[in-house]
C-alpha cells in the first residue's frame, strides 16, 4: 500500500492517512449502528419540539438511531453501502462523537466519547485494514 510507505502492517497512527478506510468504517456504522435504538434521554428544556411534536420538559425520549442514519432526506441512496458519500460536501469532517445527528452510531450525549474515542473505533479500523492487506 502506497499510503503506508511500504510497510506491511497497518498501525493505529496510519489510519489518519487512510481516508478511504475511515469512510468504509463510517459507512459500515451508518448502515449497522452499534445499537439501533439509543439509550433514553430526558428532555431538559421547555418548548422542545422533535419531529413536529411538542415534548414537555422532563419527558423521556428514545431515538431510533438506525432510522435516523437511513433517512432519505439526509442521505442519497440510504440503504446502499456507498463509502464515497463521506467525501462529499464536508462529510469527511463528521465524526463519531455524536455532534452531527445524521451520523450517531454510538449514540449521543455525555458517554458517547468513551465509545467513539475508545477501543471500539480503533478495533474497527485495525480489523478492516488487516483484512485488506
Amino acid at each position: 500500500m502506497d499510503a503506508l510507505g511500504g510497510k506491511e502492517a497497518i498501525e493505529e497512527p496510519d489510519v489518519a492517512s487512510l481516508p478511504y478506510l475511515q469512510s468504509v468504517v463510517k459507512e459500515a456504522l451508518r448502515l449497522h449502528p452499534v445499537g439501533p435504538i439509543m439509550l433514553p434521554h430526558q428532555a431538559v428544556e421547555d418548548n422542545l419540539e422533535i419531529g413536529g411534536y411538542a415534548v414537555p420538559k422532563g419527558s423521556t425520549v428514545i431515538f431510533n438511531d438506525w432510522a435516523i442514519m437511513r433517512d432519505p432526506s439526509v442521505s442519497e441512496r440510504p440503504d446502499e453501502f456507498v463509502p464515497e458519500r463521506w467525501f462529499l460536501n464536508g462529510a469527511a469532517e463528521i465524526d463519531f462523537r455524536g455532534k452531527d445527528f445524521e451520523f450517531i452510531p454510538f449514540g449521543s450525549g455525555r458517554d458517547v466519547s468513551w465509545h467513539a474515542d475508545g477501543g471500539a473505533r480503533r478495533a474497527m479500523h485495525a480489523g478492516i485494514a488487516a483484512a485488506c492487506v
